[in-house]
């Protein structure tokens, strides 16, 4: 009797028991907690011989109808809930309540965790009906979003809802009730009124729906709320089906999203109207985006995989810049924070133009890259007018050639590398008796006679060498690498030989022949002796009776000849501009490379400041960003690091090109001038600088000498230098931005 009794007290308490099974047909059962082996008087070896799946467990007629009831509600969530019955070992059935969680393990696999409650009796079923209620209770109360259950009928009849459901509204349950009755209409936001009632009449038939409107709220304008509603499908005997909702407030995000959407649409815009294309770089994936707006200016689209093989494949850039190009990629896969370069890439007409990128590196927590921010900007122009005005400083105005400084420094350049084995020959060419042709014929003629003699060296040079104006009756000829001097002397007749035949004399035109003197070397040799000996072999030459070429040997005296080699006429110093473009040019560090041209064109120009301003962001001061001043500048400039822009913009008025000269300042009547940065100055050209459109800032260069006045050489060699500065401002103004 004792066992007896602790048996059945044992069998009375376990009414609860836990298992679980595999979510995979045949359903196996995977494990079982003790109470479920007391409650269904089975034993650990039941498991692996009689239960060993779902059906082995289940009644035979339940079977089917728990399996898709099952299947159903794992559709929707992952959770079950269902009655059944259950055989026991000793074959007797027993009505239980089954709750289940599905959940995925380690090795993938989906389970579901069942626990069983015994509801054979009805003091058990009443039991657990309650406790089921109250769990509801519990848990919808708890919930951050309205639960509500309603009739989907004209006014989305009210059934039970929790006590968040009524503050989404700003109301307690009592007040809404009082103000509204059991109607969830009269909350919806009138415009969007149609949407809901078109989602709720699709329910019928669909049974889920899902959408985003607002509700009224009692002291706000509205709330945004995104609903879930579900509905089983309709009785035949009820008018209307009735539907579960899940209400949250998601107003936060709504706004933070149409924030985002402007942004975007503001980021957009900004793009299109500006110079640049901006991009983004993902470091893991290896794929570059840019703007749409590059798909409108190139032709093709604006997302690459692999962007570094696929533009050289395409062909998108040039091949002598494909390592610029490809550096992007390397430089921010290294982590390198900031990145510039310069590469030309292929337009819609299939030519290629310079464009110039520059990015920032994203990093995480780890310090480890994620992605490159950044933009590219074409900036063939820049390129071309830098290519322009560099051939300008480089050349001679009338002929094309390269003129006398340009010259010497190729010659200097080229006898450093003379190799043994072969000559370096310099060929002077000198116009017989020139003067008497201007003299004679005019300066039209003289210039004729120039123009064409330029063509006949080009002409018979091709690209074995270069030629140059060193004077105004005078070139050079220089052929590097040549075998036999005999070629030299060859071209030289040839030269002679064509300019005989275009001017041989009579009808109105001149004689014109040339004495030609030539010199070479087969080891490294100072330019200096090199034009002395060329210079020796046109003197014998015109000691010959001109008309003629003489290759230079030691027995020829040098001393007699001397030829003046003038500068062409120029009106700024081709020199000096010419080095401080270079000095632009030499890489892409834009700061350091306008601050050493500054300091350049300063010193060789002999100047005593040079300063540029620009614009703060909010437009009120203009802040003083790179200088030059020369040791005899007179004043302490603390005070002008940040200036009004009125004393700028009022001299701006009075230039039309964006440049303005003065070499009298007391004749200049305006509020602002005199004051600040013009303070002592007597002499000064200020030119401003554009980007997008806008004025950003300006150059002044000041001269505070009583007695030294700029020639027009100086004044057109600091304009030109500013047109070339002017590209590289506004690539600092971009690097800033980033």
């Amino acid at each position: 009797m004792k066992g007896g009794n602790t048996l059945g007290n044992t069998e009375k308490q376990n009414k609860t028991g836990t298992f679980v099974i595999e979510l995979k047909q045949p359903y196996p059962i995977l494990e079982c907690d003790e109470h479920f082996y007391d409650m269904m008087q089975y034993s650990v070896k039941d498991l692996k011989t009689r239960l060993r799946t779902l059906c082995d467990l289940i009644h035979e007629e339940d079977y089917e109808d728990l399996i898709g009831a099952l299947e159903y509600q794992l559709s929707r969530s992952n959770f079950t809930s269902d009655r059944t019955r259950f055989l026991k070992s000793n074959g007797k059935i027993h009505k239980v309540l089954m709750n289940g969680q599905a959940f995925s393990l380690k090795d993938g696999r989906e389970v579901l965790q069942c626990t069983c409650t015994d509801i054979s009796s009805l003091e058990t079923t009443a039991l657990m009906t309650e406790t089921s209620f109250s769990d509801l209770e519990v848990f919808s109360q708890s919930m951050r979003c309205g639960l509500s259950k309603h009739v989907c009928d004209n006014s989305l009849t009210l059934i039970w809802a929790n006590d968040y459901f009524y503050n989404l509204f700003g109301y307690s349950k009592k007040e809404y009730v009082n103000t509204f009755g059991e109607s969830l209409l009269p909350m919806i936001y009138d415009d969007d009124l149609p949407l809901v009632v078109n989602h709720i009449t699709s329910l019928m038939e669909d049974h889920e729906i899902e959408l985003t409107f607002r509700v009224k709220h009692k002291s706000k304008p509205f709330r945004w709320v995104n609903l879930v509603a579900a509905s089983a499908p309709n009785d035949k005997n009820e008018d209307f089906p009735i539907a579960n909702f899940v209400l949250n407030d998601i107003t936060n995000l709504k706004f933070a999203e149409m924030k985002a959407e402007l942004e975007a649409k503001k980021y957009e815009i900004i793009a299109d109207i500006s110079e640049e294309i901006p991009f983004e770089y993902e470091i893991e994936t290896d794929t570059i985006t840019y703007a749409k707006k590059y798909e409108t200016i190139f032709g093709r689209k604006s997302i690459y995989r692999h962007p570094a093989q696929k533009f050289q494949s395409a062909g998108y850039v040039s091949e002598d810049t494909v390592e610029n190009f490809t550096g992007i990629f390397t430089a921010a896969q290294n982590g390198e924070s900031l990145h510039r370069t310069e590469y030309k890439l292929r337009n819609m007409k299939g030519e290629y133009e310079w464009h110039y990128s520059t990015f920032a590196l994203i990093k995480n927590k780890q310090g480890e890259p994620l992605r490159a921010v950044g933009v590219l900007r074409n900036i063939n122009t820049l390129k071309q007018d830098q290519a322009s005005l560099l051939k300008r400083a480089q050349t001679d105005s009338m002929t094309g050639l390269l003129n006398k400084a340009t010259t010497e420094t190729y010659v200097r350049e080229h006898l450093k590398e003379v190799q043994s084995g072969a000559n370096d020959i310099v060929m002077l060419v000198d116009i017989d008796d020139f003067k008497n042709v201007n003299d004679t014929y005019g300066h039209l003629v003289g210039d004729e006679v120039i123009i064409e003699i330029a063509n006949t060296l080009m002409r018979y040079t091709f690209n074995e060498g270069f030629v140059g104006r060193i004077g105004g009756d005078e070139f050079l000829v220089y052929l590097p690498n040549i075998l036999d001097t005999q070629l030299a002397c060859e071209k030289a007749q040839k030269y002679a030989n064509d300019l005989r035949s275009k001017f041989p004399g009579g009808n109105g035109k001149p004689k014109v022949t040339l004495s030609i003197g030539i010199a070479a070397t087969d080891v490294p040799l100072p330019y200096s002796d090199l034009m002395e000996q060329a210079d020796a072999a046109v003197y014998q030459a015109k000691l010959n009776g001109k008309n003629g070429y003489v290759l230079y040997d030691d027995s020829l005296e040098r001393s007699e000849y001397r030829n003046e080699r003038k500068d062409n006429t120029a009106n700024y110093n081709p020199v000096v501009l010419s080095n401080a473009i270079a000095m632009l040019c030499e890489n892409t560090d834009t700061i350091s490379c306008i601050q050493k041209a500054l300091n350049y064109i300063g010193n060789a120009m002999d100047i005593d400041r040079i300063a540029i301003w620009e614009y703060t962001k909010d437009r009120h001061f203009l802040t003083k960003t790179l200088e030059w001043q020369s040791a005899s500048y007179p004043y302490s400039d603390n005070a002008t690091d940040n200036v009004s822009p009125a004393q700028w913009e009022e001299i701006d008025t009075l230039s039309i090109t964006g440049t303005y000269h003065t070499a009298n300042t007391k004749a200049i009547k305006l509020n602002n001038f005199g004051k600040g940065v013009y303070s002592g100055v007597n002499e000064f050209i200020q030119s401003k600088f554009i980007y997008d459109n806008c004025t950003v800032g300006y150059i002044g260069y000041f001269n505070y000498s009583d007695e030294q006045v700029w020639s027009t050489e100086t004044i057109e060699t600091f304009n030109l230098f500013t047109k070339a500065l002017t590209g590289y401002i506004q690539r600092k103004i971009l690097e800033d931005r980033q």
